[in-house]
């Protein structure tokens, strides 16, 4: 999978989050994205997932509990 198509898929992700969700767990969305098949290194997508959230003005935080 492309970068930029990883970019798109995490993209779609973010934008389907109900605003109350705010702030994302960047793990939580790291989750949802087979990794495997990426071929993306997760220290990397984990960088993806945080700049389209930025994009979006979407805070990012980590899992309560």
């Amino acid at each position: 999978m492309s970068n930029e198509k990883l970019r798109r898929q995490i993209g779609e992700k973010l934008d389907e989050l109900p605003r109350e969700a705010h702030p994302v767990d960047v793990g939580t969305i790291a989750g949802s994205i087979d990794l495997d098949e990426s071929g993306v290194p997760e220290n990397e997508v984990h960088e993806i997932i945080a700049e389209e959230a930025a994009k979006r003005n979407i805070p990012v935080g980590k899992a309560s509990g």
